[in-house]
C-alpha cells in the first residue's frame, strides 16, 4: 500500500489496570498495574493498531489498510494476551482527496463500535461466541450518508459519535442509547449554540 498505510500511529489506552501502547520504535506492548509497578505483559501474535480501547479485561484495536478491521484481545490461562477475534467489515474503506477516514473504535462488556465507512455510523458488533462477533446495529443519523464520522466513545451508558457537519462545516457529537431491542437509538446531539466547531476529537469516562 501506500505511504500513509505503511506508517505506524503511536496509540495509548489505559483502563482498569492496563496499559495497551502502540509506538513507531517498540511496537505494541500490553502493561499491567501490578502492586505499585507497571510490568510487562507476554502478547502471543502481532499487536498494533492506530486506535486502542480497554473494556474490562478485554483490548479492542483498529488496523489499517484498504480493507478495515479491528482485533480483540483477551488474556489467556498462561496469562499471555492472545487474539480472542477479529472484526472485519464487509465494506472497504473510502477514501477522498484532503481526507483521511478516522477507523476509530470503542468496546464496552460484549458490544464493539467501529466506523469502518465515512458516510454512515458506526457499526455495533455483538459478541455471540467464542472468536464471533456479529454485525448487530449501526449508529445511524437522519444526516448519516452527508456527513464524516470520526471519532467514537463509550461511557458505559451512552455511547457518543463525532460527525462533520458538511452543511454547518463543523464537528458535532451525536449521543446514542440503548433501547428495549438492544440495538441504539439516536437521543441527542451536542453543538455550539453559535455554530463553531466542537474540534477533532474528545474523549468520556
Amino acid at each position: 500500500m501506500g505511504g500513509r498505510h505503511a506508517q505506524v500511529t503511536p496509540a495509548l489506552a489505559m483502563e482498569n489496570g492496563i496499559a495497551a501502547i502502540v509506538t513507531g520504535t517498540q511496537g505494541a506492548r500490553i502493561f499491567e498495574l501490578i502492586g505499585e509497578d507497571w510490568e510487562l505483559q507476554p502478547i502471543v501474535g502481532t499487536f498494533n493498531g492506530a486506535d486502542i480501547e480497554i473494556s474490562g479485561r478485554r483490548v479492542l484495536t483498529n488496523s489499517g489498510g484498504c480493507q478495515w478491521s479491528a482485533s480483540v484481545w483477551e488474556k489467556n490461562v498462561a496469562g499471555a494476551w492472545q487474539l480472542d477475534g477479529e472484526i472485519e467489515s464487509s465494506e472497504p474503506v473510502q477514501f477522498e482527496a484532503g481526507e483521511n477516514l478516522a477507523r476509530k473504535v470503542a468496546v464496552r462488556g460484549n458490544h464493539a463500535f467501529t466506523t469502518g465507512v465515512e458516510y454512515r455510523g458506526a457499526q455495533v458488533w455483538l459478541r455471540t461466541g467464542a472468536f464471533a462477533w456479529t454485525l448487530h446495529d449501526r449508529l445511524d443519523t437522519i444526516d448519516s450518508y452527508d456527513n464524516v464520522v470520526g471519532d467514537v466513545e463509550h461511557n458505559g451508558r451512552l455511547i457518543l459519535q463525532q460527525s462533520f457537519v458538511r452543511e454547518g462545516s463543523a464537528n458535532v457529537i451525536h449521543v446514542f442509547q440503548p433501547d428495549s431491542t438492544g440495538g441504539y437509538r439516536h437521543a441527542g446531539t451536542v453543538a455550539r449554540a453559535d455554530g463553531r466547531n466542537l474540534g477533532k476529537s474528545f474523549d468520556t469516562s
